[in-house]
């Protein structure tokens, strides 16, 4: 054999091992990128395989309930940690959870979209007391969540859907499970049924009482706001027209809920009183909207400039501003 020739197969045999070495690295490169794609898409069946998952909170509650019905929301979640849980509902047009206090019987309304924090009956019976209110006359179907917040860690998340109607129903109660971010998977606990809940629910009336107005165009009115249904209201507020100079009305602030059968006496002491209506309104979110509104014609001996700023008896009283003061008495 010529040294050409030998020169010629040593270069086909190199060239044969580069190949090989390339065709080698090519096909572990291959091998390792499925091994990676294999182990994300089959990461939640090795952790249930090996008995290994992320913490989740399992709800149980109703799947649909009337509106003005106490509901019972508990869950399943023992943290390892110290923090605290909340109560978190979608925004729905007409509708609104209150929380109910099952010592003082009292509701407080929750704000939507925003987690509201809770406190479980104790640490063994985690759950809580919810009132539905819905002001519109269609149902609506409302997702809500459980949140467990540690001081430091993870937070987790449980989640559930209640079907708000009017009207009594049987409500069969679902446990749903909801995994932490990390996990994969879920699981249902078996429905159980709730029984029937017969209700009545609040309803506000407002009724003038007496009214009365001095020789100096002092007034006062007297009214009582009384929750005349079967369910504790929520908070509510009420507005008030003055027959005064001033054309401004008066608003309350945001009154403690009423029992049912309580009611609460309002009196309003105003000055600067001329000839006129006296209304009152309740703005609350009970289903009888026919007695939240009041009115009653006062007859004042006093009358006033365009201005509004002057007594006509007595100048020493001169008063540019009315003076509205208010003393509730609940019974």
């Amino acid at each position: 054999m010529s040294d050409h020739a030998a020169s010629s197969q040593e270069k086909a045999s190199l060239l044969s091992n580069v190949l090989a070495i390339i065709g080698l690295i090519i096909l572990v490169i291959i091998i390792v990128w499925g091994l990676v794609h294999v182990a994300e898409l089959g990461g939640g069946w090795f952790s249930s395989l090996f008995g290994k998952s992320g913490p989740s909170i399992t709800i149980t509650a109703p799947n649909d309930a009337p509106s003005g019905a106490p509901v019972a929301v508990s869950w399943d979640y023992a943290p390892s940690s110290a923090g605290g849980f909340s109560f978190l509902y979608q925004c729905q047009d007409g509708f609104q959870f209150a929380v109910i206090n099952t010592t003082t019987n009292t509701a407080s309304t929750i704000p939507c979209g925003t987690a509201f924090a809770v406190t479980p009956n104790s640490s063994t019976d985690k759950s809580i007391q919810v009132l539905p209110l819905l002001t519109g006359t269609t149902s609506v179907s409302v997702p809500f969540s459980v949140i467990f917040t540690p001081t430091s860690g993870t937070q987790v998340e449980g989640s559930a859907t209640i079907m708000i109607h009017l009207g009594s129903a049987t409500a069969s109660a679902t446990a749903q499970e909801n995994p932490a971010p990390a996990a994969t998977t879920a699981t249902t606990k078996p429905a159980v049924t709730a029984p029937v809940r017969t209700y009545t629910p609040a309803d506000l009336s407002v009724q003038i009482v007496s009214q009365y107005v001095d020789q100096y165009g002092n007034g006062t009115v007297t009214f009582n706001i009384e929750n005349t249904g079967g369910s504790t209201s929520g908070g509510y507020y009420f507005t008030a027209q003055l027959p005064t100079a001033s054309v401004a009305p008066y608003v309350s602030s945001a009154q403690t809920p009423l029992t049912p059968g309580s009611y609460i006496v309002d009196t309003l002491h105003f000055t600067q009183a001329e000839s006129g209506t006296f209304t009152v309104a309740v703005h609350a979110n009970d289903r009888n909207q026919s007695n939240n509104y009041a009115s009653q014609w006062i007859q004042s001996p006093v009358s006033y400039p365009a201005s509004g700023y002057n007594y006509n008896y007595n100048s020493n009283n001169y008063n540019p501003y009315p003076i509205y003061q208010m003393y509730p008495y609940t019974y």
